[in-house]
Parts: structure tokens; sequence; C-alpha cells
């Protein structure tokens, strides 16, 4: 099992220097390397794409954590039989938006959906469909703000203070 991790570490650190170097690559094509530039043009482009790497691990982990859920779960309310389907949504993280795959679950009987419980004999964390959730969509259209390190706006601003510096 060793070899294993030994292996699997080799090859992220691997592809770690590959996306290193395809981010120089960029850069170069942009000129960055021209002049020497301000270290926070090199430090926003690693963290792009520190964000970007994020933001596909936590996509491949909702799918892994939907694909390992059962085909049918009880009602909590009525303890009927209720197939389980999965569905996706955007979401906000701190890396920026993510498609999230999760697993929901409709009772006809009750005329509710309801998401599976996170661990065996504990109450799950979703609420039903029909009522807001504070951490959902909801809640972002209502203007809420996350904290965006590298957005858009900030790396603007960061790289014209750096040119004005220079």
């Amino acid at each position: 099992m060793d070899a294993v991790r030994v292996a699997r570490e080799a090859k992220r650190q691997e592809l770690l220097l590959q996306l290193a170097e395809l981010m120089v690559e960029d850069q170069v094509e942009e000129g960055v390397f021209l002049e020497t530039p301000h270290y926070s043009v090199i430090e926003l482009a690693a963290m792009n794409l520190g964000h970007q790497l994020s933001r596909q691990a936590q996509q491949r982990a909702a799918r892994e954590v939907a694909a390992r859920c059962p085909a049918e779960a009880n009602c909590p309310t009525c303890d009927a039989a209720c197939v389980v389907q999965t569905q996706t949504r955007q979401v906000r993280s701190l890396s920026g938006p993510v498609e999230m795959t999760e697993t929901v679950a409709h009772c006809r009987r009750c005329r509710r959906s309801f998401c599976l419980p996170s661990e065996a004999g504990k109450p799950s964390r979703c609420l039903p469909a029909t009522s807001p959730r504070p951490w959902g969509r909801e809640s972002d259209l209502q203007g809420r703000r996350w904290p965006t390190a590298g957005s858009e706006g900030s790396n603007r601003r960061l790289m014209e203070r750096s040119a004005s510096e220079a």
C-alpha cells in the first residue's frame, strides 16, 4: 500500500511541475518576462492556477461522493423508499464558482425532497427543497459576498498597482 501512495505522490509532483511549466509558458507568451516583473505578478498567476486546481478537485470529489450514494433512500418523515437522483448546481467556494454534483431524493407521498444523511444514524444537513437554504443559491442571489482571493477585480487592481510602482 505504501508503494501505491509513493507512486501517487510522485505522479502528483510531476503533474504540478507540468502545470507550473504551462503557467510560465503562458506568462512568456504574454510578455511578462520582457522586463523583470514585480513578484506579485508571478504570485497572482500561481494563485490563479491553484484556484483552478482547487475547483477541479472539488468538482471531482463531489462527483465521487454522489457516485457512492445508494440508489434508494427512505424518507425521513414517512419511511417510504425513494429513488435517489443526482443534480448539479453552482456553489461559491473560496476558490471561485464550482459545479457541485449532489444527490437528492423526492418523496411523492410527503411531497418533499431530501438529501441523504452524511453518516448512518446522523440527520442530514440538507433542508427540504421548499425551504430557503441559508448556504445555497438563494443567499448567493441576495448579494452575499464570499472572500475570493485572486478574483479578477483584485488581480487587476494589484497588477495596476505593481505596474504604477515600476
